[in-house]
């Protein structure tokens, strides 16, 4: 029986060939991307067995992947405890936001600073290849830094308020 499906494949590899090259071609790019999936997720699941502290490894993994919302959001998290004190002891909700909002204007205006002059000379370089080209003024970038320090304080400010206005024996009362 199985001689005779040999036969009729055969026949109709030989009758009609280039639907024939089209299916066979089609059929090993499908098991070859099957093979390369599968070995994907063994090497994935395998990741376990190598590293011994792979919880650690996510957790850096997932802080260094958060973005500057997240970032404020996990930030506000880790600081709940501080912030219930400071309230206790009569901080402001403007304080409070204050305090959690100065480290990363720190980091923008920093940032601001760096990356104004190395973009600066490479956009000159970049124009200089032209025949006609414009100036570049110091308002694109002053206005590009305001915006910067605009949009993270915005971010930063509305999870610094929401942790601000929490109730702080909700923090305290786990200690």
């Amino acid at each position: 029986m199985l001689k005779n499906y040999f036969k009729i494949a055969w026949r109709n590899l030989l009758r009609s060939k280039s639907f024939s090259i089209i299916n066979i071609s089609g059929l090993a790019i499908g098991m070859a991307s099957a093979m390369l999936i599968l070995l994907w997720a063994i090497n994935e699941i395998s990741y376990d067995r190598f590293y011994t502290k792979t919880d650690r490894i996510y957790k850096m993994y997932n802080r260094d992947n958060l973005g500057l919302f997240g970032r404020a959001t996990y930030m506000a998290e880790n600081r709940i405890k501080e912030i219930g004190v400071r309230k206790v002891l009569g901080a402001s909700a403007v304080n409070i936001a204050f305090l959690l909002s100065k480290d990363f204007l720190k980091l923008i205006i920093i940032s601001v600073l760096i990356a104004s002059p190395v973009a600066y000379i490479t956009m000159s370089k970049w124009l200089s290849n032209y025949q006609y080209r414009t100036e570049i003024q110091w308002w694109i970038f002053f206005s590009a830094g305001l915006l910067a320090i605009f949009i993270a304080l915005v971010a930063v400010s509305s999870q610094a308020i929401k942790a601000a206005l929490s109730n702080p024996v909700k923090s305290l009362r786990t200690e």
